[in-house]
């Protein structure tokens, strides 16, 4: 019986399956010998889907968002506790950023309604750098389709995650860099990055439907893999990835990772001074 696909990390339905029932068995025995310990185990399945979160709440910022954290590391949903398990939506955005006109990411809201299922997951870029090309030439055009699938989630009534940079070697591709640019301070890539951030955050910043931000997806696989180099990342120039991939250019991921960890704090600590600002500015102005 097989229970992973080919790269023997991610799960076919009987590994989901597999792994589903020992998380629940976990959790039923967590909450049968500490019972007082709940609050903890709120935040764990509310944040269980991310590997690195930016935190867009500031309390300069009149306007809720749809969660918020309380006393005791309590998860509230609109002042109250609250725990929920939500799904990944993988392509919402993906369909709809290949072809404008794709607006089947509604009927799949709309699904999840209908079954009670409170958030989604999704990639919030492009996968590939091909992806990003309405984002480099038409920046009003791209935000109209991504405010299409955030308006849609919310008339719906489903929470969002929106991952930022699911697959981590898109931007360096995109911008003609090696994947250790990641830990350049003064790289194309970095300030790619940080221009989408502050753009993306900026606009959604007071929308409840964000429930909260991912920087990235499984950023630490090659990290924790001891099979990782056969995960570098692949070339597809017809999808915009470089045509070579230089190992050459390529620094130990542990301590690139390590580097980049550090940048991420930077920029989250970057993007709420921004929104300080922008609120001080706007309060001052009304």
């Amino acid at each position: 019986m097989e229970y992973w696909i080919w790269d023997g990390v991610h799960p076919r339905y009987r590994g989901h399956q597999l792994m589903a029932d020992e998380w629940e068995r976990a959790v039923r025995g967590f909450w049968k010998w500490t019972p007082m310990k709940s609050s903890l185990l709120n935040l764990a399945v509310v944040l269980l889907a991310s590997l690195i979160t930016l935190h867009g709440a500031d309390a300069g910022i009149n306007k809720p968002l749809g969660l918020s954290t309380g006393p005791n590391t309590t998860v509230l949903k609109n002042g109250q506790p609250y725990r929920g398990v939500g799904v990944n939506y993988f392509d919402c955005f993906l369909r709809t950023l290949s072809r404008g006109d794709d607006t089947s990411y509604d009927a799949g809201f709309a699904t999840l309604a209908r079954k009670e299922i409170p958030f989604a997951r999704f990639c919030a870029t492009g996968f590939w750098p091909k992806d990003m090309q309405p984002y480099q030439t038409n920046r009003a055009e791209y935000f109209r389709r991504l405010d299409g699938v955030v308006n849609s989630a919310q008339k719906h009534g489903v929470g969002l995650v929106p991952s930022l940079f699911w697959f981590y070697s898109c931007v360096p591709d995109l911008v003609g860099e090696p994947m250790d640019q990641w830990a350049n301070p003064k790289s194309k890539t970095q300030a790619w990055m940080r221009e989408y951030v502050r753009e993306t955050v900026t606009r959604y910043r007071n929308n409840p439907t964000i429930w909260f931000w991912e920087f990235g997806n499984e950023y630490s696989l090659g990290a924790n893999l001891p099979n990782a180099k056969e995960h570098r990342p692949a070339v597809h120039p017809t999808l915009g990835t470089l045509w070579v991939f230089d190992l050459s250019n390529q620094k130990d991921f542990n301590v690139t990772a390590t580097i980049a960890r550090s940048w991420q704090l930077d920029l989250i600590a970057e993007a709420n001074k921004t929104l300080r600002n922008r609120t001080s500015s706007e309060a001052k102005s009304k």
